[in-house]
């Protein structure tokens, strides 16, 4: 595996998804790391916050069925092709829980490992990156 950030095989994002209790949620890190977010989005489908240049903090009212309706942590590795990874992943015992194409940042899959860990990967859009 590659150890760079922002590179091919290594990881290039980490993302805070919160169920309920956004505010607070978002106060505590602010408090125990300092964080200062930047707000992304904020519509009535979602509101996204970012942290730095690795760190993506979302919620929305749809929040996504795969999450269990758990807020949890997810980390992102940078892959040259998403469908391909996603394949080869289900091949080796993976279940996809999504895949999102052609948005502006790149492409993503949601995965869950054989172990039923929860992980992203992405091809980005270097444009916005």
């Amino acid at each position: 595996m590659n150890d760079a950030l922002n590179e091919v095989g290594g990881i290039c994002w980490y993302e805070l998804e919160i169920n309920k209790a956004f505010d607070e949620t978002v106060e505590f890190y602010t408090r125990v790391f300092g964080w200062e977010p930047h707000k992304e989005v904020e519509s009535p489908e979602m509101t996204y916050l970012t942290v730095d240049q690795m760190i993506g903090v979302f919620t929305g009212p749809d929040f996504p069925s795969y999450f269990n309706n758990q807020s949890q942590w997810s980390v992102t590795f940078d892959v040259e092709d998403v469908e391909a990874f996603a394949k080869k992943a289900e091949g080796l015992g993976a279940k996809i829980e999504a895949v999102t194409q052609n948005t502006p940042y790149g492409d993503f899959a949601m995965l869950r490992d054989p172990q039923g860990a929860f992980f992203v990967v992405m091809k980005p859009n270097r444009s916005t990156k």
